[in-house]
């Protein structure tokens, strides 16, 4: 599961995973969009550990899951955690990612401080310590292309 700040290359690196390692790549937020959705939701519905095996039992080279950090979700992510899912957050500067996420111009500016809003005041990723912090940026701002996110999150 890789979560974080919107603008910090979550994307990308899922679309990295899969192009380049065979990883099967879903984003949560799109869930109604998968094939064989309502069956997901069932599952995901019904049990965690079911949708985890099953996820994994249909995707033996690896899966990952974008989730976009939404706070209100965070039980939601913590059974998937307890189920067998491995966390991981990109973490960033959140001017820069700001920037970052208004240059793509595919979203209203005022989604992104509304998110990261709800981010700070739940205090994540500190708050849920299951999470792997990866610094998405290098010292001076550039994100950090997949390849070096890749041998971070894997090492």
């Amino acid at each position: 599961m890789v979560a974080g700040i919107p603008g910090t290359g979550k994307s990308t690196f899922c679309r990295f995973l899969a192009d380049n390692h065979g990883f099967a790549f879903c984003e949560v937020d799109r869930m109604p969009q998968w094939p064989d959705k309502t069956v997901w939701e069932d599952l995901l519905r019904r049990s965690r550990r079911e949708f985890v095996a099953r996820f994994r039992e249909l995707h033996p080279k690896g899966a990952v899951l974008e989730w976009g950090f939404v706070p209100e979700q965070a039980p939601l992510a913590r059974e998937l955690i307890e189920a067998g899912m491995h966390p991981i957050c990109f973490a960033g500067d959140y001017a820069r990612a700001r920037e970052l996420f208004v240059a793509r111009g595919t979203v209203s500016s005022d989604l992104f401080d509304l998110q990261v809003g709800k981010i700070q005041a739940a205090d994540l990723p500190r708050s849920m310590p299951e999470f792997k912090v990866v610094w998405a940026f290098r010292e001076h701002g550039e994100v950090k292309r997949p390849a070096e996110l890749y041998a971070e999150v894997f090492a």
